[in-house]
């Protein structure tokens, strides 16, 4: 499988998803700096079983880095443990690749089976320790990067860690997906191109800058979106389906 994991909305889930009847069973990345917000909506039945087919529980630590919210591991480890997530992302150190691994490994004695991030830049014998014990590496720092550089470095990665469950996260680059069999990729995109900046990323590279749409046809767009990007999921799941087959038997087993 390849699993494509829209970015939770927001402020704008109510509007997006009301009466929405999406073409394919959406899959929702949530970070947990905003897990209050997200509860509040699952209680407003802003999300029907019926519409979401896998959930990730992102650390919230790419959030903690921008903004200063701190995380409480406590609370995190909790939610991690629910049993309301399909899987889950270990919370990571960025920047300090020996604190982000004891997170980890604190973290899977704990008892809940999140997964590690490999970061840009940290050394490749984490990678190796990663892809030999756990069922699934996350791999960050690298988006926002010039494309030719995030080529060499997933080029690297998959060199030195396949076969291995490897997401692309922050990212659904159909370039990248068709490059590499990813387990799984997650953005925000889908909503921010319309909703929040009112641009569109056309297919040969340009980005189309709207001027001033309503916010219904804001809306529209941002539907269209979910509906695209999950349809790019089903593709690549069935180009790489052979492909991460052969990783289910050779790399360890989600616990």
């Amino acid at each position: 499988m390849t699993d494509v994991y829209l970015g939770w909305p927001g402020s704008y889930a109510r509007a997006i998803f009301d009466g929405f009847e999406p073409r394919y069973p959406i899959n929702l990345l949530v970070s947990f700096a905003y897990i209050d917000e997200w509860r509040r909506d699952c209680e407003a039945g802003v999300w029907p079983s019926d519409r979401i087919a896998s959930t990730m529980l992102d650390s919230g630590a790419f959030t903690a880095h921008t903004t200063g919210k701190a995380i409480d591991r406590e609370a995190l480890l909790a939610e991690q443990r629910s049993g309301r997530w399909t899987e889950s992302v270990a919370l990571d150190a960025i920047g300090d690749a020996a604190k982000s691994e004891a997170n980890w490994r604190a973290t899977v004695a704990a008892g809940s089976d999140a997964f590690p991030t490999f970061h840009y830049g940290e050394p490749w014998d984490v990678l190796e320790r990663y892809v030999t014990e756990s069922w699934k590496v996350g791999l960050g720092g690298i988006v926002g990067r010039p494309k030719a550089e995030q080529v060499r470095w997933y080029d690297e990665v998959f060199r030195r860690g396949w076969p291995a469950r490897f997401p692309l996260s922050g990212s659904i680059d159909e370039r990248l997906l068709r490059r590499y069999p990813f387990h799984s990729c997650d953005s925000a995109v889908w909503y921010l191109e319309l909703v929040r900046y009112a641009g569109w990323a056309l297919p040969d590279g340009r980005y189309l800058c709207l001027k001033g749409p309503a916010v219904a046809e804001r809306i529209a767009g941002a539907r269209y979106s979910a509906d695209r990007y999950a349809e790019r999921g089903q593709r690549m799941a069935a180009r790489w389906r052979k492909a991460l087959r052969e990783v289910d038997r050779r790399r360890p087993a989600r616990p």
